[in-house]
C-alpha cells in the first residue's frame, strides 16, 4: 500500500508493500497553539476585559474611566487610568467606587450629571461633537477644567449594571486663556475696573431686577475735575497713577453687590442696587467726592483734585442707557454750579437737557444758514461828542424765538464748542465793517469784539 504523506507541504509517495492493491492517503496538521504575544478571542460582551482594550485604557495619555451605574444606585467609578489620577491629585485606586458627583464641581453637577442620565437611558453618545466643558473638583480645593465625553460598553458578564467609558480632555490652559481674553475685553487695562461694555451688561441686569422688585437702583456718574492739568504739569504717567489711586478709593465705597467702571479718561460710574432712597445715594455720592479730594502722591508732588457727582435714580420706565445718561447730565450741572460737589437728577434737569440740546442742533442751522447778526453800538468820546469806535454785539435772528440775546445761547456754543466757529464768523463780519466805516475818515476807527476763553 503505498501512502501520501504532506511532508512541508510536498505531498510524497510512502514505501508499499508486494500486494498489488495501493490506496493512498493525505495527512496534514496545523499547530493550533497562539503565537507569542497574540490575543486570545474576545466575545464582545467582554470587550472592557480585552487585553487590547487594557492596554489602551492603562497608557491613554487623556484621564479614562469605567463608570457604572446600576439599579437603583448612583454613577459610580469603576476604575480609573493614571493620566486621571494625575489629572485629579488620586491614586487610581482611591477613585474606584468613588461616585462621579463627587468628583464635579457643585455649579456643574446637575447638568453633567442629565447628560450621562440621557446617555444611559438611550440618548446619543457624548462623542467630539457633543462634549461637556465642566470642572473637577482636585486636591487642595482646585479645579480643573475638562471636556468630558462618554460611550456606553457591551453589556459585561457577571456585572448587571450600565458600564460606560468616559474620556476627561483636560483643557484648563485654553480655558485660562479665554477666561482672560474675556477680562481683558471687558474691564479697563489701567484700573482693572469694569470697562463701559461691562457696565451697561451689568446695569441692564440691574434695571431688569428692580422692575421685578421694590428696590431703588442708584447710578453715580463721577468725573474728575480739571484732570487735564495734572496731565499737562506732570505728565500722563502721573495721570494714570492718580487714575489708578481714584479706582482704589472708588473700591472702598462698594458693597459686594455694587459696581463701578472707568468709562474712559476720568469718568467713573457705579452702580448701587438696593438703594434705601435718594437720600443714601446722595449721601454715598458726597463720601465719594471727599475721599476723592484727599491729596494724593504724585511724582513727588502732593495733588489734590475734586470730582463732580451725578445721581441718577432708576424707574421702571427708563432704560439703562437712559439712566447712565441722566447720571451724566446730573454731573455736567455739577460742573456748571462750581465743580467739586454732587447733583441728582430730577424731570426739570432733563427738561433742559432737551432743551439745551435742541438749541445746539438750532445753533449750527443758524451758523450755517446765516441766522447770526452782528449790532455795533458806538462808543462816543464824552469831550467832543464824536464817535471813536463801535463795540459788536451778536444777535440770534431765530426764526421762531425772534431776536436772541447772547444770554439765550452762549453758555450752550461754549459747552458745544460751536463759539469758536462763531466767534470767528464775528471778528470776520466786525473787520468788514470796520473796513467800510475807516474809508475817508482821517482818524482811526477800533472795534471792540467779546471773545471766547477758547479762542485765545
Amino acid at each position: 500500500m503505498a501512502v501520501a504523506m504532506v511532508e512541508d507541504r510536498r505531498l510524497v509517495d510512502s514505501p508499499t508493500d508486494s500486494s498489488s492493491e495501493q490506496w493512498h492517503s493525505v495527512v496534514t496538521s496545523a499547530d493550533c497553539r497562539p503565537d507569542e504575544g497574540s490575543e486570545p478571542f474576545v466575545a464582545p460582551g467582554d470587550l472592557a476585559g480585552s487585553p487590547s482594550f487594557r492596554l489602551a485604557f492603562e497608557r491613554a495619555p487623556v484621564g479614562m474611566a469605567i463608570l457604572v451605574i446600576r439599579p437603583g444606585k448612583k454613577l459610580t467609578v469603576q476604575e480609573a487610568n493614571q493620566a486621571l489620577g494625575e489629572a485629579l491629585g488620586w491614586a487610581p485606586e482611591r477613585l474606584a467606587g468613588m461616585e462621579l458627583a463627587r468628583l464635579l464641581h457643585p455649579e456643574d453637577r446637575h447638568r453633567v450629571l442629565q447628560g450621562m442620565a440621557g446617555l444611559v437611558a438611550g440618548g446619543p453618545a457624548l462623542t467630539a461633537g457633543s462634549k461637556i466643558e465642566t470642572r473637577l473638583l482636585i486636591e487642595n480645593r482646585r479645579t480643573a477644567w475638562v471636556l468630558l465625553s462618554a460611550t456606553l460598553l457591551p453589556p459585561q458578564p457577571h456585572e448587571a449594571g450600565q458600564l460606560m467609558c468616559a474620556f476627561f480632555e483636560e483643557v484648563t490652559p485654553r480655558h485660562q486663556t479665554e477666561q482672560r481674553l474675556s477680562h481683558q475685553g471687558m474691564h479697563d487695562a489701567l484700573t482693572g475696573l469694569p470697562n463701559r461694555l461691562l457696565l451697561v451688561d451689568r446695569l441692564r441686569q440691574a434695571v431688569a431686577r428692580e422692575s421685578r422688585t421694590d428696590t431703588v437702583l442708584a447710578v453715580l456718574f463721577v468725573d474728575v475735575d480739571n484732570f487735564k492739568v495734572v496731565n499737562d504739569s506732570l505728565g500722563h504717567e502721573a495721570g494714570d497713577d492718580l487714575l489708578i489711586e481714584l479706582a482704589q478709593r472708588l473700591r472702598r465705597h462698594l458693597r459686594q453687590s455694587d459696581t463701578a467702571a472707568r468709562l474712559g479718561s476720568d469718568e467713573f460710574v457705579v452702580i448701587v442696587e438696593d438703594c434705601q432712597s435718594e437720600a443714601q445715594a446722595c449721601a454715598l455720592a458726597s463720601r465719594i467726592a471727599v475721599d476723592l479730594a484727599l491729596p494724593c502722591r504724585l511724582a513727588e508732588t502732593d495733588v489734590c483734585v475734586t470730582a463732580s457727582v451725578g445721581v441718577a435714580l432708576g424707574k421702571r420706565e427708563v432704560t439703562a442707557e437712559e439712566l447712565l445718561r441722566n447720571a451724566d447730565i446730573a454731573m455736567h450741572r455739577a460742573k456748571h454750579h462750581g465743580k467739586n460737589r454732587a447733583e441728582i437728577f430730577d424731570d426739570e434737569l432733563h427738561a433742559r437737557a432737551v432743551a439745551r440740546l435742541a438749541t445746539e442742533v438750532q445753533l449750527r442751522t443758524a451758523l450755517a444758514q446765516g441766522q447770526l447778526r452782528v449790532f455795533y453800538q458806538p462808543i462816543l468820546d464824552l469831550a467832543t461828542g464824536r464817535i471813536d469806535g463801535l463795540e459788536a454785539l451778536l444777535r440770534w435772528e431765530h426764526p421762531t424765538r425772534g431776536l436772541l440775546q447772547p444770554a439765550d445761547f452762549i453758555d450752550v456754543a461754549e459747552q458745544s464748542g460751536l463759539i469758536v466757529p462763531i466767534g470767528a464768523w464775528v471778528l470776520a463780519e466786525a473787520c468788514r465793517a470796520a473796513v467800510a466805516w475807516q474809508a475817508g475818515r482821517a482818524e482811526p476807527l477800533t472795534v471792540a469784539v467779546n471773545l471766547s476763553m477758547r479762542q485765545l
